[in-house]
């Protein structure tokens, strides 16, 4: 878990910190980041992506962007730079896996495809190879190129009467020609087509376009799209997220890129990126997908921003080795580790310079409160368990090698579909989890309908679309194996890209006897 604290400590003015230890002391970390201007909290974001649990494409390639431009964004010492490079690679050794033979990318490791994730991961290594994380001739990004060349010059939408799938395929087909264009191959028939008769009214599949004339050397045009996007921006409804993943932050972070592109008015950038940071910053939750763009974004803005010399001058004590100061760009956050013999104490940090310093500080912590409530917010979660040895209902009464079989079902109350669910059920320590690909029973065979469903050593996940007031019921099977008196954690749903839709069971002990 996170705690966040984020402050402003005005030119000749201090501000003291004192990190108390949250959870259980053994892993509790905390780190400082101080900026000259205001930025997102990379911190946090870049630790919640490799935490990540579920491991879709969207996921993975959203943790990749976050390693890729860490050690641009951030200050990073040697240790921390290593541990970002083995990130980076097992985000590549995954994605790898997604692939198919015709170059595209899944969004699991099955059939399921979502085409605005796989332009994101090629998006990915399209970033890559620019920093030369990928060799001059890669097959992987070639093929993938190579596949999307050809989709892009046979898109068409004919026929299309519904507005939803109409913005969607668009915006899809923007995002395809940007991401080719960035990738030098852009697809110059199939751009001019969209723009001569495609009528979107989403502004960001505009601010895309936009980006593919820029990138393929058409800067007057990307201009003429980005006085479009404004314009259709202005009486927009910014909650449609036409299978993007998309939310305001995510939006602001694509606009922000493209403009780092376009030769502009200087204060037209800095409006958006601060438009960008107010927005994340201001956020309770941001989905895998706003973190990844946010990366992006940062670190377009900020190289475009390096050549100014606003430096940035304080000083902090409290930490090991005494006073120690520091002197950097305002656009280079340094990245500070809190050791373990600073908590409990004062930490002071004074600013010696002429401009504000942000300050964002950041606890990751494991909760040691172990009883929680259950909760829901817009999802109906239910959770029945079945002693099929004893022929009984309940936890109570279970027995060494007992079979209980747990039943869940998860309702949608709303009139609206809701796609991008993970059921998450994790086995107390005493069960075993039987995986029906292992063991072909009655009782293994599937129930409910899902896109894909992922068994650990210990938990599932399960991952689907919940239709308009509909209910999905999914059944597993598992074993008493060890006796003695076991914390069962919650089963928890949730969406993956929006933090408004969740539910949770409450936390309880279950018993196995001889």
């Amino acid at each position: 878990e996170s705690a966040i604290s984020k402050n402003i400590i005005e030119p000749g003015t201090k501000l003291d910190y004192n990190i108390k230890p949250k959870g259980y002391r053994e892993v509790f970390t905390s780190k400082i980041m101080v900026s000259g201007i205001k930025v997102p909290n990379f911190t946090q974001y870049a630790e919640d992506l490799i935490d990540y649990p579920y491991g879709c494409l969207e996921q993975t390639t959203s943790a990749g962007f976050s390693q890729l431009y860490l050690d641009k964004i951030l200050q990073l010492d040697p240790k921390e730079n290593r541990a970002r490079m083995e990130n980076l690679q097992a985000a590549i050794n995954k994605i790898t896996r997604f692939q198919q033979s015709s170059g595209k990318f899944n969004y699991w490791d099955n059939s399921y495809y979502h085409a605005w994730s796989d332009i994101y991961a090629g998006n990915f290594m399209v970033e890559m190879k620019k920093l030369n994380y990928l060799p001059n001739k890669s097959d992987m990004l070639d093929r993938w190129l190579t596949a999307h060349v050809t989709s892009a010059n046979n898109w068409a939408l004919a026929e299309v009467t519904n507005e939803y799938i109409y913005e969607s395929e668009s915006m899809a087909q923007a995002f395809r020609l940007f991401v080719l264009a960035k990738g030098g191959k852009p697809a110059k028939s199939a751009m001019n087509r969209f723009v001569t008769s495609n009528k979107s009214v989403n502004p960001v599949t505009w601010w895309l376009i936009a980006g593919s004339f820029q990138l393929s050397g058409y800067d007057s045009k990307a201009k003429e799209f980005v006085s479009k996007a404004e314009s259709l921006q202005k009486n927009y409804n910014s909650n449609r997220s036409y299978e993007s993943f998309g939310d305001k932050g995510r939006d602001w972070a694509i606009i922000v890129e493209i403009l780092s592109y376009i030769e502009t008015d200087k204060n037209k950038l800095e409006n958006y990126y601060d438009q960008m940071v107010e927005t994340l910053n201001n956020m309770s939750w941001a989905s895998t997908q706003t973190k990844g763009f946010a990366f992006i974004a940062a670190y377009k803005y900020f190289g475009k921003s390096l050549q100014i010399t606003n430096k940035i001058d304080y000083n902090i004590s409290g930490l090991a080795g005494g006073l120690k100061n520091y002197q950097h760009s305002a656009f280079e956050p340094r990245l500070i580790t809190i050791d373990k013999g600073a908590y409990d104490k004062t930490i002071t940090i004074q600013n010696k310079g002429k401009g504000a310093l942000y300050v964002y500080q950041t606890d990751r912590y494991i909760d040691n409160n172990l009883v929680k409530d259950g909760a829901s917010s817009n999802l109906g979660l239910n959770v029945d368990y079945f002693n099929a040895t004893r022929k009984q209902s309940g936890i109570t009464g279970v027995r060494l090698g007992d079979d209980i079989i747990i039943t869940i079902r998860v309702s949608n109350p709303s009139a609206l579909e809701v796609s991008d669910m993970a059921l998450n059920l994790k086995m107390p320590a005493g069960w075993e989890l039987i995986n029906p690909r292992l063991y072909e029973t009655e009782t293994s065979k599937d129930i409910g309908n899902y896109n894909y469903q992922d068994y650990r050593d210990d938990r599932v996940y399960t991952f689907f679309d919940l239709k308009a007031g509909g209910t999905e019921t999914y059944s597993f099977r598992t074993k008493a194996a060890f006796t003695g008196d076991f914390y069962m954690p919650a089963v928890s749903c949730e969406h993956m890209y929006k933090g408004t839709v969740y539910a949770r069971t409450k936390t309880q002990r279950v018993g196995v006897g001889k």
